[in-house]
């Protein structure tokens, strides 16, 4: 009989201890009786294929690790990945075959990163329903600050009013958002309610307006945008060709409408706030528009009288 100085062992050929260790299990510890139970009911909850498989699904997996995370209190994902690995008890409990890395975790439970989530929300500025990205703004009252025209800073509390009127000063489109929302947040949203509700061929914004993702749509749905860029750091600025600076004169009715806006019809102050605060203000906006619609019906009525006559 042929004997060896080296010990043989086929387990590690056949089978690793984590596949095992599921077999047995031991006398739980009562935090482990409870999580048992939570465990159970919160699969109970989940959708068909993670409560059809426990937590033997790459999925399920990843869900029993952050669930031992917060039920064991632990402080990171790895702790959590660890406590998992030495228990068998654990791995029974949320049927957990293999335990998955780090990395597989970090890819299925990530959140978008900054730049993601701004892009979403371009891609739902553009594509998605207005009233879907529009609810997305601060509506509250807020606060905002700027500099005049002498540097200094100036702040700013209460609401804004986004309009887009046409050469007549008549409202085709608005929105009112927190005064801290910025222009641009709403010049594409702006533009896609006229779209629908008249036509048009330019779109004059002044400088706050500056983008090249606000131009491109514009030209996308047949418009030519017309921009008064901003100056740059030394005071150079883009100047527009004679024909769009000739058309971007018109630009000044929209800052009339502003102004008899905030003349005729909108309070000084407004002593109401949330939806009681924006009627106000929408219903100022209708006010203005019956006035700017009925003026323009009498000019033109003048004006049929006068060729007849």
């Amino acid at each position: 009989m042929q004997s060896t100085a080296y010990p043989l062992s086929i387990q590690p050929l056949l089978f690793t201890s984590e596949d095992l260790s599921p077999c047995f299990f031991f006398q739980p510890t009562e935090d482990e009786l409870r999580f048992m139970e939570i465990w159970e009911n919160l699969v109970s909850a989940m959708p068909a294929p993670v409560r059809c498989d426990g937590g033997r699904s790459r999925t399920g997996s990843v869900l029993a690790t952050h669930a031992v995370k917060i039920f064991f209190r632990l402080k990171t994902l790895t702790a959590a990945r660890e406590r998992l690995l030495s228990s068998s008890n654990l791995r029974t409990i949320t049927g957990t075959g293999r335990v998955p890395s780090l990395a597989v975790i970090s890819k299925k439970t990530d959140e978008p990163t900054i730049a993601e989530e701004k892009e979403q929300l371009h891609d739902l500025m553009e594509n998605g329903g207005v009233d879907e990205f529009l609810s997305t703004l601060e509506h509250r009252c807020s606060v905002t600050g700027k500099k005049n025209s002498k540097g200094n800073m100036e702040w700013f509390i209460g609401y804004k009013v986004h309009l887009a009127v046409d050469d007549n000063g008549i409202i085709v489109a608005h929105h009112v958002t927190g005064v801290c929302v910025h222009d641009s947040q709403v010049a594409i949203p702006l533009m896609r309610m006229a779209d629908r509700r008249c036509d048009y061929l330019y779109a004059l914004m002044d400088g706050g307006y500056t983008s090249q993702r606000i131009e491109a749509f514009a030209s996308s749905i047949g418009k030519v945008p017309i921009i008064d860029r901003r100056a740059d750091r030394n005071g150079n600025k883009d100047e527009m060709d004679p024909a769009k600076t000739w058309r971007y004169r018109s630009r000044t009715t929209v800052e009339r409408t502003n102004s008899e806006l905030k003349e005729c019809f909108l309070p000084d102050k407004l002593y109401s706030r949330g939806k009681k605060g924006i009627f106000q203000i929408e219903l100022s906006i209708l006010m203005l528009d019956i006035k700017k619609i009925s003026a323009r019906l009498r000019a033109e009525a003048g004006e049929q009288a006068r060729k007849t006559a």
